[in-house]
């Protein structure tokens, strides 16, 4: 980045913060700026890079530059949620849920991780501008402008829920993301060379730069391949490095894409993330072929092909951003880029190569001592260590994990270093591996100050996770040899830990708690000690967005809707599940939630299972909050086993129950899957109502024999159905007479017998079956979900047995 790209970010910081000003009603003359922010030289350069940056902010989401607001406007104005605006296009299937319920606004406060901040609310009325511009104005002052992670640290801050215009295209959309995408495409302009005109009737027509898809590709399988026993304590270190290494893939690139600066990169997480590069030199195709080349080689010597990572790109071009509807079909192409170079994994190697790696014999293990039992890859005693009486053989590559996972617990301060790349080798640790690629990554914990700077630093990023820096607290990560940038981070984290039979914590060998392992979760479960795997993920995304950009897309306007999304699933969902850790709840005995994954839309929890039902409608309810109605809906898959189920089989049937079950019910989706039985929400909802009073009346002396009688009336009406339905087809009688045969059938002479015997038998709990029957008969609905409700008190209330 040279001097002219520093000025060019310069103005467009000064932007976002003259915005703020104005909104604030501060009159901000050039000489109130900090020196280091002036720019009193009206030189060529100065003048054409504030000009860019003006022409930027309207490419990013076609916006101009606000004259002083008046008090009335700014008082009227917040920023919505932009997913509570989003009207669905109606399919026929269902009206009702095509329609947001009520407006949803972000707080106008500067963003901190409590429900107060991350949830918007129906209410406009909010702290002041002038709050935000007091801590805004602070923060920069002691801030170089040329630290650009710094910058947008503070940046994200205090703008993330001002709204960019006052009304028009920027009223729902971020200034932080507009100033973002701004920077990104200024650069852009620049390095195309083009003259700055006001009017664009300039280059419209011709490429900008290059939207760019880097998609990480085997990351179930390195996830979930594992064996159960000892696999816990390092699974969510593996996914927390799979977080890191889609960001420094992502930073790495940029770096090697002619030290394209960071505000080019649009998105990480997921596994995924995007960029907007510019338009390179003359080989511009060269060096594209050499960048995933690269990237090839290192994956390839890191990981043996278990993990890689495909770059995919299409142009983008001047028009793309002005002209409505061109920018999602972009995405859509980038979409389809990337499905396709997946299809050609590894061919980046080359063909010599890629034959070489692929097809060439490799000698492993071959007995199971020379084998990690764990990941099941090469164990070598002498470089991996002789493993303690009772622990499992574990590779040098899972201990690492293991110890990463450890420092996730009360992580408060990531440091990465930012040095020269090195090269790889099979069978190295995940910091070596990130090392390839030029970063060093430490995790700090409270109060402890920065890690000694690898040789060869060349700058530094410190960042806070999930607060914000407290004051003086920089202090601790000065380093005078290194320049250093400080930021700060969402850390999706719900890790449960070891309890003994007080309930008190466990503690590892470095005096911190134990984490849990499967068996422990297990344990901890209310009924039977069995484990459970929960998958959720937002329904028929790729409409929602369609629907939600409603011809206005911009990059802004994307980066918002993505930016909304992860607060919920990286600010929120942590919060739900932590409330399962703390020692005892209503549905466990001891911690009980694995938070393994959080971000993008989706989310991937291990538990015990009897949390899992609760903690999915928890997850479900409020997100219908957060978006202010039934318009955007989310789906769960549950599975639950014992707990030496396999994770990788695990993992697959929560899959298939979220993919293949839940969301295959209806076409607008919107429902669980339990017990190997879909059900909508509202269903899932009176199912979880009669399991409450039934576990009620059980506690209180009711005789277990009563599920049996449900299971059983459930099985004559199941039988039934299946038989008028087989009958139905062949005589051709109508869909309504099918469920009047199915519904006054044998069955519910069964029903009103075995209760009414029941109830007789039972004096104290005749009430609540009464009221059980008469719904029976009354909802043709509940009665086919009987056997779940049955199948989920009746796991729920049993005594584990000892071995069971």
């Amino acid at each position: 980045m040279d001097q002219t790209e520093r000025s060019l970010l310069l103005e467009s910081w000064r932007l976002a913060v003259q915005t703020l000003a104005l909104r604030a009603q501060v009159t901000l003359a050039e000489t109130d700026w900090p020196a280091v922010w002036q720019n009193t030289v009206e030189s060529a350069e100065a003048i054409r890079a504030k000009q860019l940056a003006q022409l930027a902010q309207r490419l990013s989401n076609h916006t101009q530059s606000e004259t002083q607001p008046s008090s009335d406007q700014l008082t009227a104005v917040r920023l919505p949620n932009m997913l509570a605006t989003i009207v669905r296009s109606n399919n026929g299937t269902d009206t009702i849920r095509q329609r947001r319920t009520h407006e949803r606004f972000h707080p106008l406060r500067a963003l901190e991780l409590t429900q107060d901040f991350l949830f918007p609310s129906e209410t406009t009325t909010n702290a002041d501008y002038a709050d935000l511009w007091q801590g805004l104005w602070s923060a920069l002052n002691a801030t170089d402008p040329a630290d650009v992670t710094s910058v947008l640290a503070i940046l994200k801050r205090f703008t993330w829920a001002v709204p960019a215009a006052l009304s028009g295209a920027g009223a729902d959309v971020s200034l932080y993301e507009q100033t973002r995408s701004a920077a990104a495409l200024s650069i852009c302009w620049h390095r195309a060379g083009w003259p700055v005109d006001a009017q664009l009737t300039a280059p419209i027509d011709q490429q900008l730069g290059w939207l760019v898809k880097g998609d990480l590709s085997g990351v179930q399988d390195f996830l979930y391949m594992l064996t159960s026993a000892g696999a816990a304590r390092g699974l969510r270190g593996r996914s927390f490095y799979l977080q890191l290494l889609t960001e420094t893939i992502a930073e790495w690139s940029l770096r090697r894409w002619d030290q394209t600066p960071t505000t080019n990169l649009l998105y990480a997480g997921g596994g995924h993330f995007y960029l907007l590069l510019p338009v390179g030199a003359a080989n511009d195709e060269t060096q594209w072929r050499e960048l995933q080349r690269k990237l090839a080689e290192k994956l390839w010597n890191a990981h043996r092909g278990d993990l890689g990572c495909t770059l995919a790109r299409v142009e983008l071009n001047v028009c793309d951003l002005t002209t409505p509807g061109r920018l999602a079909e972009r995405w859509t192409e980038l979409a389809q880029a990337s499905s396709a170079q997946k299809e050609r994994k590894w061919s980046e190697l080359g063909s010599t190569a890629m034959f070489e790696r692929l097809f060439t014999p490799q000698q492993r293990g071959t007995t199971a001592e020379e084998m990690c039992q764990i990941c099941q890859h090469d164990f070598d005693e002498d470089r991996d260590g002789h493993p303690a009486e009772g622990e499992p053989r574990k590779c040098s590559r899972c201990r690492g994990f293991e110890e990463l996972g450890r420092k996730l617990r009360d992580v408060q301060h990531l440091v990465r270093f930012n040095v020269g790349e090195t090269a790889v080798t099979g069978d190295i640790d995940w910091e070596a591996i990130l090392g390839s690629f030029g970063q060093t990554v430490e995790l700090a914990q409270d109060g402890e100050p920065m890690p000694p700077a690898p040789a060869g630093t060349q700058n530094i990023i410190v960042e806070r996770v999930n607060e914000w820096w407290q004051p003086n607290e920089q202090e601790l990560f000065e380093n005078a040899g290194c320049p250093t940038q400080y930021g700060w981070r969402w850390l999706a984290d719900a890790i449960p830990c070891k309890r003994d039979e007080q309930n008190d914590y466990l503690y590892d060998f470095d005096n911190r708690p134990d984490i849990a392992e499967f068996s422990d979760l297990s344990v901890a479960s209310q009924g039977v000690p069995w484990l459970g795997v929960l998958r959720m993920d937002v329904d028929n995304l790729g409409e929602v967005l369609r629907d939600g950009l409603q011809g206005a897309a911009s990059l802004a306007r994307l980066s918002t809707l993505s930016e909304t999304l992860r607060l919920y699933f990286e600010g929120w969902v942590p919060q739900l599940c932590k409330k399962y850790n703390q020692g005892q709840t209503a549905l466990a005995n001891g911690d009980a939630a694995y938070l393994i994954y959080a971000g993008g839309d989706d989310l991937f929890v291990v538990g015990g299972w009897s949390i899992l039902p609760r903690l999915a409608r928890e997850i479900h309810d409020d997100f219908a909050d957060f978006v202010g109605g039934q318009h955007i809906t989310i789906s769960a898959g549950i599975a639950i086993e014992h707990a030496k189920y396999p994770l990788y089989q695990f993992a697959d049937d929560a899959r298939v129950a979220l993919d293949d079950h839940a969301k295959g019910l209806r076409p607008i989706k919107d429902a669980i899957c339990f017990l190997q039985t879909t059900l909508g929400w509202e269903q899932f909802g009176d199912v979880n109502d009669w399991h409450n009073r039934l576990l009620a009346i059980l506690a209180d002396g009711m005789p277990r024999s009563l599920l049996t009688r449900l299971s059983e009336i459930h099985a004559s009406y199941a039988e039934n159905a299946q038989k008028q339905r087989s009958l139905a087809t062949a005589s051709g009688i109508s869909p309504e007479q099918i469920k009047e045969q199915i519904q006054y059938a044998r069955w519910q002479w069964r029903l009103v017998y075995q209760l009414s015997q029941t109830s007789e038998r039972n004096a104290k709990h005749k009430a609540e079956l009464t009221a059980l029957q008469e719904a029976l008969v009354r909802d043709d609905k509940l009665i086919g979900l009987l056997r779940v409700l049955a199948r989920w008190t009746e796991l729920q209330s049993r005594n584990p047995q000892p071995n069971e």
